[in-house]
């Protein structure tokens, strides 16, 4: 909260930078009328008016790490290790104020014969999320970042399972740690990293619903909480597991491996590998149980807006391109006919 106070004669707008610590600037007037307006324009462009601080891309790397490590999942801190190694690598140590988008189209276009698109899209959205927490701290002193364009992708095909194929490749899963995860998964539509992340706390097993909310340590892809009924079936598969690993702490984590939190990658892998077994199409990953979930909603007459709720979308475009892969399915039924 900033505001205006008078010493000397002359306006000074003070602010608190959140750490405690009190900022004093002038605004060079004895007019009130002239410094409300500059005090307007803080409010819009607040860090013009904050000591502008200078420190190393190196040096800023190694604070960011230092910060996110005990925040960020442990695959997306491994993936800013790496695209900030490398960023850094190319551009050399240079001040992080000196930074500019040509760094970046260079950085871009030496990593094109590398990478695919894709991959380049994930370097970019690493490195403009990097760039903007130095703003916030006023290392950078200009919003430049927010004009890094994304490559243009083909739209992805979001292929849903089929019930008899997920009844396959559950009964192929003969660990019963996976196929819980791979039961859960399909019956709420959770991404993977909201499984890995989900607490006994925000299982409700009298109200037969789930939470899938934000913590300290996880946030969700749309930043929202939100609320999915469950069924009697995958109820009393929690249910079971509960009382079978005697769960005493319910900040516990649902789905652990050796006292921990599973690791999201292994979870991806051991399920390629049913996958293989079955001669499933290549393109079926985990999130296609997600596609399943969604679809399934869809085709049974659920409501749009229900479904993005239920779905946790940011954006209900998103929920709406669901609705062509429902209607394939629907066709291809009629043929078999």
């Amino acid at each position: 909260m900033a505001f205006l106070s008078k010493r000397y004669g002359k306006y000074y707008i003070v602010w608190d930078d959140g750490a405690g610590k009190r900022h004093f600037r002038s605004t060079k007037t004895k007019i009130k009328a002239d410094a409300a307006a500059l005090l307007r324009r803080f409010y819009n462009e607040g860090y013009e008016y904050q000591e502008r601080k200078r420190i190393y891309l190196e040096d800023y790397i190694a604070l960011f790490i230092k910060i996110n490590e005990q925040i960020l999942e442990f695959d997306t801190m491994r993936a800013y290790k790496s695209i900030l190694k490398s960023f850094l690598q190319f551009v050399d140590n240079k001040f992080m104020h000196q930074l500019s988008i040509e760094d970046i189209t260079r950085y871009t276009t030496d990593k094109r014969d590398k990478i695919n698109d894709t991959s380049i899209n994930i370097h970019l959205r690493h490195l403009k999320a990097f760039i903007h927490k130095a703003r916030e701290s006023n290392y950078v002193y200009s919003d430049w970042y927010k004009k890094i364009k994304f490559k243009k992708l083909p739209e992805k095909s979001r292929i849903p399972i089929s019930k008899e194929d997920i009844k396959i490749i559950i009964d192929d899963a003969a660990d019963l740690f996976m196929k819980e995860i791979i039961m859960y998964g399909y019956m709420t539509g959770s991404r993977r990293s909201e499984i890995v992340n989900q607490t006994w706390e925000n299982i409700d097993f009298n109200k037969m619903v789930i939470k899938i909310s934000n913590s300290d340590s996880f946030h969700t892809k749309s930043k929202k909480n939100r609320i999915i009924p469950i069924s009697h079936v995958l109820a009393e598969m929690l249910r079971e597991k509960f009382y079978r690993e005697q769960i005493i702490n319910k900040l516990e984590y649902v789905f652990r491996y050796q006292d921990r939190k599973i690791n999201a990658g292994h979870v991806t892998k051991y399920f390629k590998r049913v996958l293989n077994r079955n001669g499933f199409d290549k393109k079926i990953t985990f999130h296609s149980l997600r596609h399943s979930f969604i679809s399934n909603l869809i085709s049974s007459g659920t409501d749009i807006n229900t479904v993005k709720e239920l779905a946790g979308h940011g954006n209900i475009t998103t929920t709406a391109q669901y609705i062509h892969t429902t209607n394939e399915l629907k066709r291809k039924a009629i043929e078999l006919l």
